[in-house]
């Protein structure tokens, strides 16, 4: 017997696949569920530091190619479901992750289970394209219910930052997949520390949900970043709806946790009921979001300028369209002489409050051109994108 991290495990003589049913039993017969896994595991772990497992793959994916044939070639399913030792394998996983035995990411393992998304920019079809706004990854919304993730997603595309959905319950695999996605981003500033803004059910479980994964965070951010995890959890709460809303979304969460939570809660008008995240409206549910995000310190003067820049070169180049046919030099002298003199051209019309409304009413994406406020900026950009031009002829 052997001890990876004080957990126990039996060390096999070779690949756990290649042996036969009655090597394997000779090794694991008669030992308790967890050493079995514990051991297939530390096997399957040898093999991909010898030989890299190709590609990834699902936590699921795993249990069928290793542990469920040696567990059948055992008979260790004659008397119990297999789905009970595959949910064992799931925990027991999680455990040796933790203690740092393994990363999933040693497995091959990715958990595509959980819809998530690394900070990103997005680009106009003008010049390079020229891509719009600076990525925040470090800022990560994270919602519980599957059905309400196409909403932050979209506010992802927006503001630029991640986005993770529990799917009813946190994965750490998940969280460990993001997390070193946001490490290896470009736009990561080494030593920032995350930021996580919640929405969940109003209920015991809503509140384990968003513990829960500002723990799994955590836990990763520090293994893997170096840095701490500052947790929001923004909702659903009572005050978020209006009083006939509230008394007819109100509802008796199960006993669990129930007694601790209300304590601590209060629940709904004094009594023991929860909320369900999904009886806030969308736009409300937006709000929360963006709300949060401007709590949490969110550079909205970044965006900003971001955004006057893009616009001014935009401006510039439908302008010129027809003063200068060759457009990789129009592009370069316009690229050159906006770095230079971007002071002359400025002229700051859009607000910080504009952007969180656009954001509310449902705006997933921003063309500067398209929302009619940056008129001022047109003189100014048609002059000088002309003076550019014309100098650099």
């Amino acid at each position: 017997m052997a001890r990876g991290k004080q957990k126990v495990y039996m060390p096999l003589p070779r690949y756990a696949h290649h042996m036969s049913g009655p090597e394997l039993l000779e090794y694991l017969g008669g030992r308790d569920k967890t050493v079995v896994l514990r051991s297939l595991i530390f096997s399957e772990l040898e093999q991909c530091n010898r030989v890299p497992f190709p590609g990834r793959r699902t936590l699921r994916g795993f249990w069928y190619s290793l542990p469920k044939p040696c567990l059948s070639r055992m008979g260790g399913f004659e008397t119990s479901d297999p789905e009970v030792w595959n949910d064992d394998l799931s925990d027991t996983l999680a455990d040796m992750v933790k203690l740092g035995n393994l990363n999933y990411s040693d497995l091959g393992i990715v958990d595509r289970s959980r819809p998530r998304q690394l900070a990103q920019t997005y680009s106009l079809p003008i010049m390079a394209p020229l891509e719009v706004l600076t990525p925040y990854p470090a800022f990560i919304l994270f919602v519980e219910k599957a059905a309400l993730y196409g909403e932050i997603e979209g506010l992802a595309d927006y503001f630029g930052v991640s986005s993770l959905c529990g799917g009813g319950s946190p994965s750490l695999a998940a969280c460990e997949d993001l997390t070193r996605s946001i490490g290896a981003s470009p736009a990561y500033s080494s030593g920032t520390p995350l930021t996580l803004l919640t929405l969940t059910d109003y209920d015991p479980a809503g509140y384990k949900i968003a513990e829960d994964v500002h723990k799994q965070f955590e836990f990763m951010a520090r293994r893997h970043l170096g840095v701490t995890v500052r947790s929001m959890r923004l909702g659903i709460e009572p005050h978020h709806l209006e009083t006939e809303d509230l008394e007819r979304n109100a509802y008796t969460p199960a006993k669990k946790g129930l007694e601790a939570w209300f304590k601590k809660t209060g629940g709904v008008n004094g009594q023991p009921l929860g909320l369900e995240l999904d009886a806030l409206p969308l736009e409300r549910f937006r709000e929360l979001f963006v709300d949060g995000l401007e709590a949490a310190g969110f550079p909205f003067w970044r965006m900003i300028s971001d955004l006057e820049y893009t616009a001014a070169q935009q401006l510039a180049w439908v302008e010129l369209q027809a003063e200068c046919k060759d457009l990789e030099r129009k592009a370069e002298l316009l690229a050159q002489g906006f770095r230079n003199r971007w002071h002359d051209i400025a002229e700051h019309t859009l607000t910080s409050e504009d952007l969180k409304r656009w954001a509310v009413r449902g705006q997933n994406m921003l063309y500067p051109l398209e929302h009619g406020i940056f008129g001022k900026l047109t003189l100014r950009t048609r002059n000088t994108s002309r003076e550019l031009v014309s100098g650099g002829r």
